[in-house]
């Protein structure tokens, strides 16, 4: 289709952009990357000119694409992936070659990869900057509207909510009742729905029955 139903961008770090706005495993990404990169076909079927419109579009009737671009646009390739073959394995073409090849079952599933290889696992998977508000309880801290920034209390709420991996995780059952914590967008739309709860030390942001202990 015309949205892709992966995205991932890098600046100063990795992050998702399709299927949703998130920050990324940049571990996951870099491991994924270089493990493409050694992928080979398991077989050459032949050439195929890509303006014999007709054979082309019967090969690659499925709409399933890698593009990996580079951000000075030298060297940026696309692979295409056609039809599943009874096997299980996938025909591939390089766009703009004619040489169409097979990709075995697992390099191919493994190549067209879930997003969710690549989410950091916290308790939620919101981008910091979106987060334009965060109330705890009765208490609520927004970013300022002169430098777009939170105080340093707002910041640590944001981090424990969107960038800090999870050491460990634990049923929130076992742990007593938290407060309730919910982040919110420059819209007023909620971002994320939970609780909260900081003893001895550690603390604990649960969602769903599932805890986050950091």
């Amino acid at each position: 289709g015309d949205v892709p139903a992966l995205e991932l961008s890098k600046a100063a770090s990795w992050s998702l952009h399709e299927p949703l706005l998130a920050p990324a495993d940049s571990g996951a990404v870099q491991t994924w990357l270089a493990a493409v990169e050694q992928k080979l076909a398991i077989a050459i079927l032949g050439e195929v000119d890509p303006n014999v419109h007709r054979l082309a579009t019967g090969l690659f009737s499925v709409a399933a694409e890698l593009s990996l671009l580079a951000t000075d646009g030298q060297g940026s390739r696309s692979v295409r992936f056609g039809k599943r073959l009874a096997d299980g394995s996938r025909l591939a073409q390089v766009r703009g070659e004619d040489v169409v090849f097979v990709v075995d079952s697992d390099d191919a599933a493994f190549i067209l990869t879930s997003p969710t290889r690549f989410l950091i696992p916290t308790c939620t998977t919101t981008a910091p900057e979106r987060v334009e508000s965060i109330a705890v309880g009765d208490q609520v801290v927004r970013r300022s509207s002169l430098s777009g920034r939170f105080d340093p209390m707002g910041q640590s709420l944001v981090d424990a909510l969107t960038l800090t991996p999870a050491t460990n995780f634990a049923l929130a059952s076992t742990l007593a009742e938290g407060m309730i914590v919910e982040a919110f967008d420059a819209t007023g739309a909620t971002l994320f729905s939970g609780k909260i709860q900081a003893e001895a030390g550690q603390v604990a942001v649960w969602s769903e029955g599932l805890a986050r202990i950091l």
